[in-house]
This record gives structure tokens, C-alpha cells and sequence, in this order.
């Protein structure tokens, strides 16, 4: 059977190969090993008893070992193993039946009874290791029930099932035919020859062949209870829920044979689709037929009606306001383009229709109109966010515990790249940009088609069945692919600028690209060159004086979307007054010593950016998952850290380092686990803030980021430097300082001088921009404890280079008082706005900016801490003014501490909170923020 599945030959010659791979394994699981395994169990079992002629080069105690690692495995029971312990975990979750840990209650068996064989041996108890023998070969045989079980319910309509009923029935029905020859028969006839082109199997009643199994069970007196399936009750095991689909086959009647012409590859014959998709590769005569219309009407009727691959272009956009509602880069775009909002509904509108259609109505109107811009548009915006959609889509099914089986979505992607004609707009646009081939292909080609190979393998190695590090894994691959992905949008909008005949051309297709990149540089925070842009490219029109400021624009924002500037490359047009790009990942002028590793953690404030953004349009599922699941930051130098969500860095065991004075102080003050409720009450809009108007969520949730968890999380990972310097781990040390850096500046910031000019970072560094111009200690556009903090956090890694840790504790220390500048300028800020009604929406931010500060004036005044807490609350009790109380709160504060500055915290309000004059003199001071 093997060797059957292997060579393509008898019941395998008209499957795939990647279905003969899984009928090969399972083939190699069910038979070989476990023939291997009962035959070294009874060769133990002979030794012990030293029977003559058997063989004793090996000990009983070896004999029985061989036996268990051919069960188990190197893999212990992952997900990824191939041997009939997998094999039963699998079935277990198949029928939704594993134990109340999660496994399967015949391998708990399995181990115990092994173990107790193993004792028996040792004792010389050979009878007795002969009872555990056949215990065990009882408990492998409920696994293959299992398994033909599982497989049998779906053989009558999909090949897959049927060729893997086919193999499970060669492995048991030797085993049932002494039992009940008519039970081995009957199964014989359903699945034992799957030798008709279809490859499906001829089951004309599956309860049956539950009945069949069933009398076999009770015959062989295998115990019911290990059983994963329903066998014993004669039914089928599992129903699927009402539409799900469970087939891969789009075209179940269409032959598959293992002929090369007849097979189909797409991607330059490097991607053999697991499904049949064939039906897609139409797409490109679709587009074609559009591109070559003879006019606007006709292109229109072929977009809008053309359903040759099962849905027209038009309805790829359409769908998505119900396929991709919960899908955040769908989201992202809708929230970029709305441009006003349905008073009759509350739902947001783009060009008078709904955001959610925005590809359709691009397109639709540039077909009435432009026939060629409007086929380029169905591309880049319809069919480029379909294959985004269908690449999120494979990531939900293969974290998904209830499995389709169904490989449809990445294949779907695949085809889509192809036949939607932007697998050759990157091999035409590649060569402008230096781009050379790879392996056949143009760079950028290459680097999505080898992901695309990469997340196909992950879902089809354990026949869609993913493991939690597969899921993660494929996350990545998702990540990564769409990033590239991007990319070709991006060469595309340079060589619209750079590469159109006319001006009018140049201007339409540099308008067309910018609605299909400029949604993707909102994701980076950056919301005020976006509306900077879209304006000179979408509302005023681009002109040439714009490139030099496009291509930068461009190029600060590729670290961001996972690019670097060999990604995108320079177009060959490109002149002197088009600066070349470099990749910078400085933050804020820090430079980390590890800048790659110190890169990612800084990003996950672009998961508060996508936050921030989904809860502006209420899509508060998206936005609670972004804060469980994370987004941005995934560590791939450990592949058991993988995604770093922003709820991981609120707890204490995440890095599980908590030895440092503010983590005490606060833990103290609040209790474990505060900080994680606080940010799920403030994005679900739950318990305190049930009332709370989305604005309001809104930006109580970014107050508590930048407030609390960036001042907790940075400090953390500065603190573990410290302790890594004394012990002597210079490298280690230098990382966990760079991680605190990013943690407590973040990736919107960027890379200049003192970080983002116009004040959009989501971490702590961001509070003092934001507040200063109040405080009046502004300098040159940032606050002055920033640039405090600069300087210090600059010196501060120069000493952990040299080792110097005493003197390095000492500068954190100078650091962890200097955080607090920000956290307590804030609370006076809020403390004038809080009772103001021009700033309704701020209350929510007052009460967590208060939070924040609590702990840090409660140390020195827990009288000044109680009237704070008093008096700033939400929702709100009372309309009476509080600024009084606050400053009043303030100067108790500061007349009982020496450690913190006044004048540096208070500014303008020095005289009134300080009781002393004068900080900030001259020039040296500015209102700008």
C-alpha cells in the first residue's frame, strides 16, 4: 500500500501527489509502524521468556523501548507528528472528544499501559508484559477504528476522505475479517477499491458502515470509551455546522490524474494548488476582455456580470462589507478613504456611497470614463484586496478548531496573483527598479511566491490540522506576503509619476495609486501627511514639483510595512533631485545596538495605531483582538516568543522580570492584573466605561498605553539590563535597554531628531509632545524632558557598553524619575479640561491620566493621591471645577518630595504649584507641539 501511494500505482493512480503523500504517511503510521511496533512488543515478550531461536541481540527492556518510540515519536504528541500517537490526537479533535486536558484518552492508556509493561519486564514478569501487549495492540486498533470512522463520513463526495478510507481500510480489515468476515466485506466493497477515476468511494450507507465497525469493536472487545468517534451509538461521528464547507474541489467531476500535462501548476509551474482552482486562471481573460472593450458600457457589463471564476470583479468589492467586516487591512482602507458619514445610519461613505464598496466605485467610475485606468483599478484595488482577503482567510481556517478541510483560500490567493495579471504587472514593473530575475522570476515575484509555497505546505503537512505554531507561522507568512505584496503597489505609483506618457495620464494613474497606497501608510500612524498627500494626489492633483516629496514620503514609511529600500528599488527615470533611500532605524536619533530585533518591539505601537483606528469606526472585535493576539511585533529569533501583543506586555510574566521599584510601587498601589483590565474595560467599553462614548474609549484606551503600559513595560526591560550587566551579559543587557527604548518611544516616532513633528506617537515619549506647548518648555518642536530623556538614555547604553553597571544603575534611576515628568504634567493638563465642557470627550482620558499618576503622588502625599482620586472620576459625579484641587494636590506633593524637579514638570504654572519663578527664559522656550 506504501509503495502503492508512493509510485502513484493501483488505487493511488488517479489522486494527486499531495494526496498521495497523506494516503503514503498514514499508510506508513497504520501498517508499517504498526506492525513494527506489536512485532518488537511480542519479540520483548519472547526474550523475557527465552524462547529458543529468538533473537537476543537486543534485551527485552530494548525490544519494548523500540515499540514505544515507534508510537510516539520525536515529536511527543505535536500536532506535526506523523505516528499513531498524533494520529490519535488528531482523531480525538476531530470528533471533539479529547479529554478535559486537551488529549486523547487512548494515548493516556496508550503511556500508562507501556509503562506498566515496562515494570513488568524489568520484574521478570513476562505473562504479565504479555497482558500489556495485547492491551496495547487493543488500543491501537481503536486508533485505526477511529480513523476509518472519521474518514468514512465524508468519502462518498470528496477524494481526499475516500483515499484515506482507503488506506485506513487496509490497515484494519486483516484485523476485523477473524471477527466478522461479513463487517470486513462490507467495508472491503465501500473503500477497499478506490480505483475509478473520480476517486470517490461507493457508500450507499454510512450508518452501515458504523454498524459494521461497531460489531467489530464489540467482537474484538476494544473498550468503547478510548474511542474517540461515535462507533459504539452506530452513527456518524461529527456533523459539520449547517454551510460549512467541508470539500476542496471546486469541480469534484473533473478528473485527477498524476499525468504532468494534465496537472495544474500555476506561478511558473512552482505552485501545484492543493484544491482545483483551475476555474480562476480565467480572470486574465476577464481583465483582458475589459482592457480591450470597445467602450465604457461594454467594459462595465463584463466587470459588473462576468462570473466565469463564480464571482464577478464587481462583487469582489461588494462582498466585502460581509466576507471582510471583521478583517482589519479591509478596515484600515475603509477608514482611510470615508470621506463623510450616512446621517440616516451612521455608516461611513466614500463619494457619496458606502466606504465599504470604495473599490467599486473607483473602478466604476474610471471605467465610464478611462477604459485602461479602469481595468488597472480592478487589479490594484478589487482583485489585490481579494487575495489579502483570502490569504487572512487561510490563517482563520488554520487556527479554526472545528477544520473545513478545505485549501481553498491560499490556492485561491495564489491563482488570483496569477490570473488577476499582478503576478506580471511585478515582472514588468521589476526591471525598471533595478530588479533582476531570481530562480526565473522578478525579486518581488519570487519573494511572495516562495511564501505563498511556504503556507501551502504548512496546511496541507498535517491535512489542514494546524498546530498553534503553525498558525503563527502561517500568520507571518501572511504578514510578510502582503508587505510584498505592497511593494508592487508602491513601484507602481513610482512609476506612475515617473513612467506615464502624458501629464494627464501621469496625474490619473498617480491619483488611482493613491488610493491603493495611501491606506496602507495610514496603518503607520501617520494621519496628517496622509491627509497631506491624499489632498495633493486625490482632491488637488498631482503635479511634477510633488516627486521629491512623494519619494520621501514613500520611503519613511517602507520600515513600517515591513519593506526595505532594496524592496522597492530606484526607477531607472529617477534623477538627481530624487534623494536615494536608506534605511534608517534610529529611534528618535536613538541608534540600538541590535537595530533589526529592536525594530520589531518598537512596532508594537503601530498595534495601538490599528487599535486606535478600529475602534474610531467602532469595530471594537478587531480592535480587542489586535490587544489579545498582537499584530506588529513578532520576535523570529525565538520561535516560542513569536507575536508580542500589547496584553502580554501587561503581564508581569511576559519577561517575568518585576525586580524594580516601580513595578512595586504600582503592583502596590493597584494590585496584579489592574493594568490588563483597565485597557479590555476601555477598548470593550465595559464595567466603568459601559457609558462611555466611542471617542471617549477611544482615547482612554491610548491614555492608557502611552500612560501606563509604555512607562511599565519600558521601564521593565531597562531594569532587566541593569541586572544582565552585573552578570556579566554585555549583549543582553544592550538588548533589553534598546527593547526598553523601543517600548518607551516607539516606531511612529521615526527616525529624526527627537522623533514625529507632528506629535502622532502612541507610547510615553509621546505625552510630553503633546502637552508641552500647555506648559510652555516646548524646544525646537519637543518637549524638554524628552530631550532630558535623549541624552540620558544615549549615555545610559554607552555605559552598559563599557560595563560600567553602577554607574549605569545610577543613570536609570536618573531615567525612571524622569518618565515621571510626563505622567504627572498630563494630570495637571487634564485637570483643567476635565471640568470643562468644550472637552466633553477628554473626561475618560482625565480619569486614566489620573490613574496614572496615583501611585507616583500617593508614595510622597496619600492625602494629595485620595483628593486626586476624589476628585477625578468617570463618569463623571459633578460638574464643580477641580483644576484647584489638583494644583492644590500638586504642591503638597512637591513639598514633600526632593527627588522630583518642579519647574522642569510644571512650566508656566510654576508660580502657583512650585511656589518659586523662573525655569525656562528667552528663546530657549517655544509654544509650537
Amino acid at each position: 500500500v506504501t509503495r502503492d501511494a508512493i509510485q502513484a500505482t493501483g488505487a493511488f493512480q488517479y489522486t494527486s501527489p499531495l494526496l498521495n503523500s497523506a494516503a503514503a504517511s498514514l499508510a506508513m503510521t497504520s501498517i508499517d509502524l504498526h506492525l513494527h511496533i506489536v512485532a518488537k512488543m511480542y519479540l520483548a515478550v519472547a526474550q523475557c521468556q527465552g524462547i529458543d531461536g529468538v533473537n537476543t541481540t537486543d534485551s527485552p527492556a530494548m525490544s519494548w523501548d523500540s515499540a514505544v518510540a515507534c508510537t510516539v515519536g520525536s515529536a511527543e504528541g505535536e500536532i506535526e507528528g506523523s505516528v499513531l500517537y498524533d494520529l490519535a490526537e488528531e482523531m480525538c479533535a476531530n470528533f471533539q472528544s479529547c479529554n478535559e486536558d486537551g488529549k486523547s484518552q487512548v494515548n493516556v492508556k496508550l503511556i500508562e499501559e507501556f509503562l506498566n509493561g515496562q515494570n513488568k519486564l524489568a520484574g521478570n514478569q513476562c505473562e504479565e508484559a504479555k497482558n500489556s501487549a495485547q492491551l496495547i495492540e487493543s488500543y491501537i486498533q481503536a486508533i485505526l477504528v477511529d480513523t476509518l470512522a472519521y474518514h468514512a463520513q465524508y468519502a462518498s463526495s470528496e477524494k481526499r476522505h475516500c483515499t484515506m478510507a482507503n488506506v485506513a481500510t487496509n490497515a484494519l480489515v486483516p484485523l476485523i475479517q477473524p471477527v466478522c468476515d461479513t463487517c470486513a466485506k462490507k467495508l472491503s466493497a465501500d473503500f477497499g477499491e478506490q480505483n475509478n477515476a473520480s476517486g470517490n468511494c461507493a457508500v450507499d450507507d454510512i450508518n452501515a458502515v458504523y454498524q459494521a465497525l461497531k460489531q467489530y469493536v464489540e467482537g474484538a472487545g476494544i473498550d468503547c470509551s478510548l474511542l474517540a468517534s461515535k462507533v459504539c451509538d452506530g452513527t456518524v461521528g461529527i456533523d459539520f455546522p449547517a454551510g460549512m464547507q467541508t470539500s476542496y474541489d471546486l469541480n469534484p467531476e473533473e478528473d485527477e490524474t498524476t499525468v504532468e500535462s494534465e496537472r495544474h501548476f500555476i506561478l511558473n509551474r512552482e505552485y501545484e494548488p492543493i484544491s482545483d482552482v483551475k476555474k480562476i486562471s480565467v480572470l486574465s481573460s476577464v481583465l483582458g476582455n475589459i482592457c480591450n472593450a470597445a467602450d465604457g458600457s461594454t467594459a462595465g457589463e463584463i466587470y459588473s456580470n462576468d462570473e466565469s471564476i463564480g464571482m464577478s470583479l464587481k462583487s469582489m468589492s461588494l462582498a466585502g462589507k460581509r466576507s471582510m467586516v471583521d478583517e482589519l487591512l479591509f478596515n484600515q482602507y475603509v477608514y482611510a478613504l470615508h470621506d463623510d458619514v450616512d446621517l440616516s445610519d451612521g455608516s461611513l461613505q466614500f463619494d457619496e456611497r458606502p466606504a465599504t464598496d470604495y473599490a467599486n466605485t473607483i473602478t466604476s467610475d474610471a471605467l465610464e470614463t478611462n477604459i485602461p485606468l479602469g481595468c488597472e483599478s480592478a487589479k490594484i484595488l478589487n482583485v489585490w484586496m481579494w487575495i489579502a482577503h483570502k490569504l487572512n482567510e487561510a490563517v482563520q481556517e488554520c487556527k479554526a478548531t472545528e477544520k473545513t478541510e478545505n485549501y481553498r483560500p491560499l490556492d485561491e490567493a495564489a491563482a488570483l496573483w496569477e490570473s488577476g495579471l499582478l503576478f506580471e504587472m511585478a515582472e514588468q514593473l521589476g526591471p525598471k527598479f533595478g530588479h533582476g530575475n531570481i530562480d526565473g522570476m522578478i525579486y518581488l515575484n519570487r519573494m511572495i511566491v516562495d511564501r505563498l509555497v511556504a503556507g501551502r505546505d504548512i496546511i496541507s503537512k498535517n491535512n489542514n490540522m494546524c498546530s498553534e505554531q503553525d498558525t503563527l507561522d502561517l500568520r507571518i507568512i501572511t504578514r510578510e506576503t502582503i508587505s510584498y505584496m505592497t511593494a508592487v503597489l508602491i513601484q507602481g505609483m513610482i512609476d506612475a509619476v515617473f513612467g506615464s506618457s502624458s501629464e494627464e495620464r501621469t496625474k490619473e494613474r498617480a491619483e488611482l495609486f493613491g488610493f491603493a497606497v495611501l491606506p496602507r501608510i495610514i496603518a503607520c500612524g501617520h494621519e496628517r501627511m496622509y491627509g497631506v498627500l491624499y489632498d495633493d494626489l486625490v482632491v488637488d492633483g498631482y503635479t511634477k514639483k510633488m516627486n521629491t516629496d512623494i519619494m520621501n514620503f514613500l520611503h519613511n514609511y517602507l520600515n513600517c510595512l515591513g519593506l526595505k529600500c532594496d524592496d522597492i528599488g530606484r526607477h531607472s527615470a529617477a534623477d538627481a533631485s530624487n534623494f536615494m533611500c536608506a534605511d534608517d532605524l534610529d529611534i528618535a536619533s536613538y541608534s540600538p545596538v541590535n537595530a533589526t530585533r529592536t525594530n520589531m518591539a518598537a512596532k508594537i505601537d503601530l498595534d495601538v495605531v490599528a487599535i486606535h483606528q478600529m475602534m474610531s469606526i467602532e469595530r471594537y472585535s478587531i480592535a480587542l483582538s489586535i490587544y489579545t493576539d498582537g499584530l506588529n511585533y513578532y520576535d523570529y529569533d525565538s520561535s516560542d516568543y513569536n507575536f508580542v501583543s500589547l496584553q502580554d506586555l501587561t503581564n508581569s510574566q511576559t519577561i517575568g522580570f518585576t525586580d524594580f521599584t516601580t513595578y512595586t510601587l504600582f503592583n502596590d498601589y493597584f494590585g496584579p492584573g489592574y493594568l490588563d483590565q483597565l485597557m479590555m474595560d476601555t477598548i470593550s467599553g465595559i464595567n466603568r466605561f459601559a457609558t462611555a462614548t466611542s471617542k471617549q474609549l477611544d482615547l482612554a484606551t491610548l491614555t492608557a498605553v502611552s500612560s501606563l503600559l509604555s512607562f511599565l513595560a519600558s521601564l521593565e526591560a531597562l531594569s532587566i539590563s541593569i541586572s544582565q550587566c552585573e552578570s556579566g551579559r554585555t549583549e543582553t543587557a544592550l538588548t533589553a535597554f534598546d527593547g526598553g527604548v523601543a517600548l518607551l518611544i516607539g516606531s511612529v516616532e521615526g527616525s529624526r531628531v527627537y522623533g514625529d513633528a507632528y506629535s502622532e506617537g502612541k507610547m510615553l515619549y509621546s505625552v510630553g509632545k503633546r502637552v508641552c506647548s500647555y506648559f510652555r518648555n516646548c524646544m525646537a518642536g519637543n518637549a524638554e524632558v524628552n530631550q532630558k530623556l535623549i541624552d540620558l538614555l544615549k549615555a545610559g547604553q554607552e555605559l552598559l557598553k563599557t560595563g560600567d553597571c553602577d554607574v549605569a544603575q545610577a543613570n536609570l534611576d536618573d531615567i525612571a524619575m524622569t518618565m515621571r515628568v510626563p505622567l504627572l504634567q498630563q494630570l495637571l493638563f487634564f485637570g483643567e479640561r476635565y471640568s470643562d465642557d468644550a472637552f466633553p470627550d477628554d473626561s475618560a482620558a482625565a480619569y486614566i491620566g489620573a490613574q496614572a499618576a496615583l501611585p507616583i503622588i500617593d508614595e510622597i502625599s496619600a492625602t494629595a493621591a485620595v483628593s486626586i482620586r476624589d476628585a477625578v472620576d468617570f463618569p463623571k459625579t459633578e460638574d464643580d471645577s477641580i483644576s484647584g484641587i489638583v494644583r492644590s494636590a500638586f504642591t503638597d506633593f512637591f513639598s514633600g518630595s526632593t527627588e522630583m524637579d518642579c519647574l522642569l514638570i510644571a512650566g508656566k504654572l510654576q508660580s502657583s504649584i512650585c511656589g518659586q519663578e523662573g525655569i525656562v527664559t528667552g528663546d530657549s522656550a517655544d509654544d509650537t507641539s
